[in-house]
């Protein structure tokens, strides 16, 4: 590379190498989930999605998660903004996902304690290229706060990036759409 000086322009080895450096952990951080975060007075609610082709073989079926091109999941984790860094909480959660037609899919989320803090996660199937509206609500336990999040998502399969067209934009006051849960969605 070159840069500019009082003298002219010359060859800078140091600014070369710094790409070249960063080119494996860029290829990394465009197969990472997009993470969704939603701040409430006392609470923080965070969601991701990956595909479900991303989970190793171990992994999916220790989460009974089937491993397909049209599977992603849904983690999300809620936790009391008391501290640095936010202190995870257990709570009861639901989630719903809406295709461009308004149909509606409940994501069954379960409880995952292992490592060592609550979050929870749900599988659901999807049609690549597929946007597709997130409506995440949360009851932190030992709370009367109800947290709720949505935004926009194209699931990926294998390889891809998911994309988020909205970030923390509050549900809709329909209550068909703005109520995730019903009849046996939510976690235990």
């Amino acid at each position: 590379m070159r840069t500019k000086t009082a003298q002219g322009f010359r060859f800078d080895a140091r600014a070369a190498v710094i790409p070249l450096l960063l080119a494996p952990w860029l290829a990394v951080c465009a197969q990472a989930a997009h993470v969704h975060e939603q701040a409430f007075d006392w609470y923080v609610m965070r969601s991701s999605i990956v595909s479900a082709t991303s989970l190793s073989a171990a992994s999916a079926h220790a989460y009974g998660v089937q491993r397909a091109t049209d599977v992603a999941v849904l983690r999300v984790a809620v936790m009391r903004r008391s501290g640095r860094p936010p202190e995870p909480l257990p709570a009861k959660v639901q989630a719903v996902s809406l295709n461009l037609a308004r149909q509606r899919q409940a994501i069954e989320m379960r409880e995952d304690k292992s490592g060592g803090a609550p979050a929870y996660y749900g599988s659901f199937r999807f049609a690549p290229g597929e946007l597709r509206t997130f409506l995440i609500r949360a009851e932190p336990l030992g709370s009367e706060e109800v947290l709720e999040m949505a935004f926009d998502e194209m699931p990926s399969g294998p390889g891809g990036t998911p994309r988020s067209a909205r970030h923390g934009t509050p549900i809709a006051a329909d209550g068909d759409v703005g109520r995730p849960g019903g009849a046996g969605q939510e976690n235990k």
